[in-house]
């Protein structure tokens, strides 16, 4: 049994690994992720927005498909002041929601970067979208959750090891992974 758990998770590395050489960022740096931080399998889509209408923003993406979103989440994104024309990176996890807008205008700083932290699930408070989280040193942080994050947590048991990745323009946690 040990033997066959040690070539599921051999296999499981280096499928890992041969992945991730393949996958690269579309915002052209040469290493988006800092050395330390987890990377995950996101997209980073590009695209300029075409119109804004009814509190909605459309953006033409550079791949071709037109993506939408609220005026509001980018404004909570750090975005205030959207015009047709602005250029903006999308940051689609896994299951195609957008977890992160950037501004990859000409007026913007064009990097990025991934706050990560890792502990055990104390609590989760949905009403509020705040969870607690139990790091190694057995202290206790509380952080507030995009609305992503927050139906993912939902589904998750108090003392469950998770990695929560903090979104660097508003502090929440914009995506988690199990450990």
């Amino acid at each position: 049994m040990k033997r066959k758990i040690m070539f599921l998770v051999t296999g499981f590395v280096a499928v890992s690994f041969s992945l991730a050489l393949a996958v690269k960022p579309s915002y052209g740096i040469s290493d988006p992720y800092p050395l330390g931080i987890r990377s995950y399998f996101y997209q980073y889509v590009n695209g300029t927005v075409t119109k804004i209408k009814g509190g909605l923003v459309f953006l033409k993406t550079d791949v071709g498909p037109t993506r939408t979103f609220g005026i509001k989440q980018a404004m909570r994104e750090g975005i205030e002041n959207i015009h047709k024309g602005d250029r903006l990176q999308l940051e689609v996890e896994a299951g195609n929601q957008i977890i992160d807008i950037n501004d990859v205008s000409d007026k913007a700083q064009n990097y990025f970067h991934f706050i990560g932290v890792s502990g055990e699930v104390v609590n989760f408070t949905p009403e509020t979208k705040v969870v607690t989280l139990r790091l190694q040193d057995s202290r206790t942080i509380r952080l507030g959750l995009k609305d992503v994050a927050a139906a993912k947590m939902d589904r998750v048991k108090t003392r469950t090891p998770v990695e929560l990745q903090i979104d660097e323009d508003n502090n929440l946690v914009k995506d988690l992974h199990f450990l």
